[in-house]
């Protein structure tokens, strides 16, 4: 009997150990903390310190309000090698606790890093708190303030779509001049770049610069919206008052985002114009942020140039002319 009993405490023990063997398999993954905050993206990623013999399909980080967030949450996807990586964290909301941890999926399951938690940085766009906005969704999900302007309905926010309404994807130029055959002065297609190619530090507040092969395309705004063309731009002019003043009746209030003196600056027709500034026609410059802003127009100039409309932080203008053709410039949508 002693002896049945002490081979039945053996097989328990051996039991013992190989269940703690078996624990201690699998991989080994941290979490990084949270970077480059802004109001809707964050930089975080992880560390896949070893598989353990493991076979790696996927890992990534997984985020939520949530304390604990999973894959069944918002992730990325980041490949499936050791090591350091890093993960864009998109379509966060302003102003908002968020958790986020690394993860690692086997053949066998995934497993968690530390959850670590940030919050998104508020929203310095000052739109103008006495007026009704609605509510716009472009192909790519992403959400605009609108406003009714006389008879009027204009977007109250730069488009910063990287899709055609139809799905096709615009192309990305972010070449500096002449190093390559795709650069900003030499394509002929429709294009898009972000300012100073930063889409982190400047999507979410000025949008998207377009060439005049997007802006001509009548394809670039969200179903139901177009390019709004010179006679329309003249009639949301005149309805606020006329070219001399139109513009500080447009221009966002304040010199937070606008460059000091941004002049007469109201915002009373509730149209928050931004200084998004512009990418130069030789392609390798960005310049006017704070200052100015360009935006397009679907009334075309000639073969030299792109007509576009202009606000700027010296005056309380608005005013248009045609020029140089390989502009990079903001545009606003208008409702059909």
């Amino acid at each position: 009997m002693k002896n049945f009993l002490k081979l039945i405490n053996l097989m328990l023990f051996i039991l013992f150990l190989y269940s703690c063997k078996k624990e201690d398999k699998g991989p080994v993954i941290g979490t990084t903390s949270a970077t480059e905050i802004t109001q809707v993206t964050a930089l975080s990623g992880g560390n896949l310190i070893t598989d353990n013999g493991e076979s790696v399909v996927t890992k990534g980080v997984c985020w939520s309000t949530l304390q604990d967030p999973t894959i069944s949450d918002n992730k990325t996807s980041d490949g499936n090698g050791l090591g350091s990586y890093t993960s864009l964290i998109e379509g966060l909301v302003p102003e908002t606790s968020y958790n986020v941890r690394a993860y690692v999926t086997t053949k066998v399951g995934t497993l968690y890093g530390k959850s670590i938690s940030f919050t998104t940085i508020n929203n310095p766009i000052i739109f103008n708190p006495s007026l009704n906005y609605g509510t716009l969704v472009d192909i790519e999900g992403n959400i605009y303030k609108t406003i009714q302007i006389g008879t009027q309905v204009w977007m109250a926010e730069n488009l910063k779509s990287t899709k055609f309404k139809d799905g096709t994807n615009i192309s990305n130029v972010t070449e500096p001049f002449l190093t390559s055959h795709q650069d900003w002065y030499n394509i002929k297609t429709p294009a898009f770049c972000w300012f100073e190619n930063d889409p982190i530090a400047f999507k979410y507040i000025f949008g998207a610069l377009y060439n005049r092969y997007s802006i001509a395309s009548g394809n670039l705004c969200p179903t139901g919206w177009h390019i709004p063309s010179n006679a329309e731009w003249t009639t949301l002019s005149d309805y606020l008052g006329g070219s001399m003043i139109a513009g500080g009746k447009l221009k966002e209030s304040g010199t937070i985002i606008w460059g000091s003196p941004n002049i007469n600056a109201t915002n009373e027709s509730g149209f928050t114009a931004l200084p998004s500034g512009m990418r130069w026609n030789n392609g390798f410059n960005f310049g006017g942020l704070a200052q100015l802003c360009y935006f397009g127009s679907a009334t075309e100039g000639d073969a030299e140039g792109i007509f576009a409309w202009v606000l700027n932080t010296e005056n309380a203008f608005l005013s248009s002319g045609v020029f140089v053709a390989d502009l990079g410039i903001s545009v606003r949508c208008i409702k059909d």
